[in-house]
C-alpha cells in the first residue's frame, strides 16, 4: 500500500439537528443526495459524505473544498451555526483484502454506498458520544463546588444513613 492509495475521512459535527425541510431539500436538490432513513448520501465524483440528520457530516475522500462548500451551504440554511471538524481518519480500498483496521488505517474491500454508509453511522455515533460526553464532563466540573463546600462543612459516615 503506498501513500498514494490512502484516502481522509473527515467527521464534522455540527451544532444542530437537520429535521428543517428547507435544509433537506436543499440538500437533495444541490448535491442530489439520496435519503437513506436518517441519513443523505451524497456523491461527488469517486467520493461520498454522508450527512446525518442528527447533525454529524462523514465525508469519504472528498476534497478540502468540496467539504467546506457542504458545510457552508448546510451553514447558510441552518442561520449561520458554527461547526467544527473533529476528527480525521485514513483510509483505501483493496478488492482482495477483507476489512481490517492497522496503524491508524482502514482497508475496506470495496467502496460501496451502503459500506461506507454502515461505518459512517459508526463514526458519528461516535462524535456525537465524544460531544455529550464532553458536555456532560463541563457540568460535572461547573458543579463540582457543590460536592467541595459539602465536603469542607461536614464529614458524615454514608453509611450510617
Amino acid at each position: 500500500m503506498t501513500t498514494a492509495n490512502i484516502k481522509r475521512i473527515s467527521i464534522t459535527l455540527f451544532d444542530q439537528e437537520f429535521f428543517v425541510t428547507q435544509v433537506i431539500d436543499n440538500l437533495v436538490n444541490t448535491f442530489n443526495a439520496t435519503r437513506y432513513r436518517d441519513a443523505y448520501h451524497i456523491k461527488q465524483d469517486n467520493s461520498n459524505a454522508f450527512l446525518f440528520e442528527y447533525g454529524v457530516l462523514v465525508a469519504w475522500d472528498i476534497s478540502e473544498a468540496a467539504h467546506k462548500n457542504i458545510c457552508e451551504h448546510l451553514l447558510v440554511d441552518i442561520s449561520g451555526k458554527t461547526f467544527s471538524s473533529l476528527e480525521q481518519y485514513s483510509f483505501h480500498v483493496d478488492i482482495d483484502s477483507r476489512f481490517s483496521i492497522r496503524h491508524d488505517t482502514l482497508t475496506l474491500p470495496d467502496n460501496e454506498a451502503l459500506s461506507l454508509l454502515g461505518l459512517s453511522h459508526a463514526f458519528a455515533q461516535s462524535a456525537q458520544l465524544e460531544f455529550f460526553e464532553s458536555k456532560a464532563l463541563n457540568i460535572i466540573q461547573e458543579n463540582s463546588y457543590i460536592t467541595n463546600k459539602d465536603m469542607s462543612r461536614d464529614s458524615r459516615d454514608l453509611s450510617t444513613c
